[in-house]
């Protein structure tokens, strides 16, 4: 990591695992591809997964407020938990925790599998399946971001944030037709057991790639007695994290932007498949075709500041994608009953932007940020921005409710345009690189 970019000083020694290659060394792109595969296959059957939940939900309620509330339930837990996974991923062994991560989500997806076969599934037992599985991804992501930011050059970490997007995006596209297929050939029960399959996968893929540990930063001191290093406390070494995110000013307001934009666009995604169901007349083959175009649109996103790099002024290319996605969803607020097509291009032009405005973030944290306090940081981050998305749910869903789903994406629309024109004249902002 580049210590110098950030104002918190590199406190701290990266240890490499046997065999692991130093950032730089042309050896760091096999270890990076076999993690990607695995987490591939992964997010394949959790788009399948969450996807077949979502349809469920849709059919059994035809609530924007109850797609709302399996929205809360796949946040929250990720705001609330992340502070705790980013002092985890920079305390304890990084790969160890991505495989217990992976392997509580399949067992609980078989353990939900069970229930399912059994009875009718109750709309309060997908809510803890979604809350049970964001548990773990609170672990996972600050443990994967970190591991990554380790391996790979720095002059990489676009492309590399970039191809992981776009992985994820080529899982998106086959996932939601995956799990509607499963869904009404072998029921939802079968869902959950491919999910689980999945997850299996994605731990063997893990077991042999050395990933880089973290030796004790400032936050250790030496034993009077027995001269051993003694490890701080959790609480301190959260408090470390986030003197280290307080004292980058730029980043804060990055993050804080950043908030904005989850408040008001994840709602957005959520509600796709009501849209389908109420202003078309859809069915879960039309709402699967959305999130696959929505997928497909990431992944061009994704590809393309993958050839790009990204360019000098990365901060400014989230801006952008942030405005594209407010114009993008306030069209989308005008169309009616016969324009489904011209509502599926629309949510793969979203996916594009939304594909300009996260790789570029993560990149920044990367760089700005020494690796031996990545995991805490990282932690916060995904709680300050995770935590205002519960919040956009909820609101959407009586915001739609209350006024209608086309009157809310023309208001949600028009107040991200607003706010990507207000960030791109911040100088915090336009200083970042």
């Amino acid at each position: 990591m580049n210590s110098q970019s950030s104002p918190v000083a590199n406190t701290g020694a990266v240890v490499l695992g046997t065999g692991a290659p130093c950032p730089g060394d042309p050896r760091w792109t096999k270890p990076v591809m076999t993690i990607f595969a695995g987490q591939t296959v992964s997010i394949l059957t959790t788009y399948a997964a969450s996807f077949a939940a979502l349809w469920y939900i849709t059919r059994a309620t035809a609530s924007p407020l109850y797609l709302a509330l399996a929205g809360v339930a796949a946040l929250l837990p990720i705001g609330l938990l992340s502070p705790v996974g980013g002092v985890v991923a920079d305390r304890f062994s990084r790969k160890t925790v991505m495989i217990v991560a992976d392997a509580t989500v399949g067992a609980l997806s078989l353990g939900i599998a069970a229930v399912v076969a059994l009875t009718e599934a109750p709309i309060a037992v997908l809510l803890i399946f979604l809350a049970v599985r964001a548990s773990a991804q609170a672990f996972h992501s600050p443990a994967m971001t970190a591991a990554l930011a380790a391996m790979a050059p720095e002059a990489q970490l676009v492309r590399v944030n970039s191809l992981s997007q776009g992985l994820v995006s080529l899982a998106g596209i086959v996932g939601p037709a995956l799990g509607i297929w499963c869904y009404e050939a072998v029921g939802f029960a079968g869902v959950l057991v491919l999910d689980a399959a999945g997850a299996l996968v994605a731990c063997l893929a893990l077991l042999p790639v050395p990933v880089p540990a973290v030796r004790l930063g400032a936050a250790a001191s030496a034993s009077p007695s027995a001269g051993a290093a003694v490890r701080p406390s959790l609480f301190a070494d959260f408090k470390e994290g986030l003197r280290a995110f307080l004292a980058d000013r730029p980043l804060m307001v990055l993050f804080g932007f950043m908030a904005m934009v989850m408040l008001l666009a994840v709602p957005l995604g959520t509600l796709f498949p009501l849209v389908t169901y109420q202003v078309f007349n859809g069915n879960g083959y039309q709402a699967s075709l959305v999130e696959a175009v929505w997928a497909f649109g990431l992944l061009a996103g994704s590809a393309g500041l993958l050839i790009w790099g990204g360019g000098k002024r990365p901060a400014l290319v989230a801006v952008g994608g942030a405005g594209v996605i407010g114009l993008a969803a306030t069209a989308c607020g005008f169309l009616r009953g016969g324009q489904f097509v011209l509502f599926v291009v629309l949510a793969g032009i979203i996916a594009m932007a939304v594909g300009a405005f996260s790789a570029p973030i993560v990149a920044l944290t990367q760089k700005r940020v020494p690796d031996e306090l990545l995991g805490r940081v990282t932690g916060i981050i995904q709680t300050v921005t995770t935590l205002a998305a519960p919040v956009g749910l909820v609101a959407a869903g009586l915001g739609a409710q209350r006024l209608g789903l086309s009157q809310w994406f023309c208001i949600a629309g028009a107040i991200l345009v607003i706010s990507a024109l207000a960030a791109g004249l911040s100088r915090n902002l336009r200083s970042l690189r």
